[in-house]
């Protein structure tokens, strides 16, 4: 009697979210019955609850010994591996769960979500389209497969995925706002306006239609009618005045009406900060480049040992710069030539960064050590990531690696792949700083730099610093592209790439915008703009807004001198 009462106090206690009292209670059942089934489930319950989660498998295990045709267990024994960072035993185990009820939806997520984290994509699929066949009101499975697709570039079945979740789920507004955030970034405005009126008769009280209607008169240049639209609306979601502040200050800007563009900019920033994640540090990602800047001197590298190789496959291309210096825009008319693919902001350089950090014990002056053999593994390692993205690879095409930040790491590039070539592309520093600041980035310890304008200018300033470091002490095969230079001389100036390349011109290069729109998903905040004609409008804007870059000058005023700007 005395440890059903007991038991039943746990119980009351836990159903309260009273999680440590109910713990100590169901220890003192497992005291007086150490194989009490329900206590063993439940207190396995709370320390996963918790974060205590080898506590919770050493449960787990014990409560499946006892009771292996528990399938929600096995599920919740996965979850708890999975934890723990044993991916391969997490599967395993939730398979088990499957294996004792075939109809087990979620469970069948459960699988997919982790290969997905695996790296097993078309296996996670086939795990959570089953889920979605089981249960297709599950919200966890259709995050799961939406983010599928989205990795795989699969936008037709993503469109699929919202429309079919909204035809069973007709009030669930998020994937509405998801499905008008797709068509407006996939340029479908016909489309977009339908599901705009579809919202509008369900969600009456909602004036979310408001935003999407407002990037629709945006894309028409209607910018007084945007400006009436947004000025008039407010949204629950800092998230969404975020985003209407940015398409009122695009709007102002449009129209030259300079300080009410400048004040939105602001308080888009200002939200973009109350929203971030307390994780992300702007700091530590500014003394990421500081410590190259103070380590990459000429006397530190002399010592190496160079791997020599002269096959085109095995020397990338690397685009590179500063954000908004026009880096997407080079990316669309490169990859109008049939010689081209353009890997468009992957993380391959982040697995050479790693390992060449575990090589070096986290050291600069380690890199000087690393064998050779080493050095080769790491250069196999590269191409066997960057083969994900691209698929079967061909001798006969350039394949350019597009990350702007990576101008950072040009040091490790250098010591893994020295006879990499680098595009640098280039803006007149004050409109690349604008540029920045005026873009709602999704923020990590980089993009929080451009919340407010000084810390941007401050960002430039030591990535230009450690880029002309590089410069100065490797023979790098670089070509520098003036963004302005681009734009008013568009031939000359892509001959010149494709010179660097040892590439002869194609006339497809001058139909770059139907590129543009034939990718469906552009992940930079340049989407819109790669799709239009070259416009002249975004050279020299600065001067606008020349007012509010006086404390930055003295930053960035020897870099217009530098790079010779007017």
């Amino acid at each position: 009697m005395e440890v059903k009462n007991i038991f039943f106090s746990a119980l009351k206690k836990q159903k309260e979210n009273n999680l440590n009292e109910a713990a100590n209670l169901y220890k003192k059942v497992l005291k007086l019955k150490p194989n009490h089934l329900n206590t063993i489930f439940n207190l396995a319950t709370i320390y996963a609850q918790t974060n205590k989660y080898s506590d919770a498998l050493k449960l787990f295990l014990k409560y499946t010994n006892l009771n292996s045709k528990n399938y929600s267990a096995y599920n919740d024994l996965g979850l708890t591996y999975f934890q723990l960072g044993k991916i391969e035993e997490a599967i395993k185990n939730v398979k088990k769960s499957i294996d004792l009820n075939p109809k087990y939806a979620e469970a069948y997520n459960n699988v997919g979500l982790m290969l997905s984290r695996n790296g097993q994509i078309e296996e996670a699929e086939k795990y959570c389209l089953k889920s979605y066949d089981l249960n297709p009101k599950s919200f966890a499975t259709y995050t799961n497969l939406k983010q599928i697709y989205k990795i795989k570039g699969d936008f037709k079945n993503l469109e699929k995925l919202y429309l079919n979740t909204i035809k069973l789920n007709p009030k669930f507004l998020d994937t509405y706002e998801e499905l008008m955030d797709f068509y407006e970034r996939t340029h479908e405005e016909k489309k977009l306006e339908i599901i705009i009126k579809q919202v509008k008769k369900i969600f009456k009280k909602n004036n979310i239609v408001n935003l999407y209607k407002a990037k629709v008169l945006f894309k028409k240049k209607k910018f007084n009618e945007v400006i009436s639209v947004l000025e008039s609306s407010s949204f629950e979601k800092n998230s969404l005045e975020q985003t209407k502040c940015l398409v009122l200050a695009k709007s102002y800007d449009k129209i030259n009406k300079n300080e009410k563009a400048y004040e939105n900019f602001t308080k888009m920033n200002q939200f973009s900060f109350q929203n971030k994640s307390s994780k992300i540090n702007k700091v530590r990602y500014l003394n990421l480049v500081k410590e190259r800047v103070n380590f990459f001197v000429e006397d530190k590298y002399k010592e190496w040992e160079l791997f020599q190789d002269d096959e085109k496959i095995n020397n990338p291309v690397f685009l590179i710069g500063f954000p908004r210096s026009g880096t997407t825009l080079l990316d669309t008319i490169l990859r109008s030539h049939p010689k081209i693919e353009v890997i468009e902001e992957k993380p391959i350089i982040n697995e050479i960064k790693n390992e060449l950090e575990i090589l070096t014990d986290g050291n600069f002056s380690n890199l000087n050590k690393i064998s050779l053999n080493d050095l080769k593994r790491i250069r196999e390692s590269y191409f066997e990531n960057r083969i994900k993205y691209t698929g079967k690879e061909s001798k006969d095409k350039i394949y350019i690696d597009k990350q702007p930040l990576n101008v950072i790491f040009v040091g490790e590039i250098i010591r893994v792949f020295p006879n990499a070539k680098f595009l640098f592309s280039l803006r007149n520093p004050y409109d690349c700083v604008l540029s920045c600041f005026m873009q709602d980035f999704l923020l990590n310890d980089a993009m929080a730099n451009f919340i407010n304008i000084n810390d941007t200018a401050v960002l430039y300033n030591e990535i230009m610093k450690l880029w002309h470091q590089y410069l100065s002490i490797f023979q790098i095969q670089n070509h520098t592209v003036k963004y302005e230079n681009l734009v008013s001389n568009f031939e000359e100036n892509v001959r010149k790439v494709l010179d660097f390349l040892n590439l002869e011109w194609s006339d497809s290069i001058n139909k770059y915008q139907e590129t543009a729109k034939k990718r469906v998903l552009i992940s930079t905040p340049s989407y819109n703009q790669v799709t239009q004609p070259i416009y002249k409008q975004a050279v020299n804007r600065w001067k606008r807004y020349e007012n509010k870059l006086e404390k930055i000058k003295p930053i960035i005023e020897p870099w217009v001198k530098k790079f010779n700007y007017k």
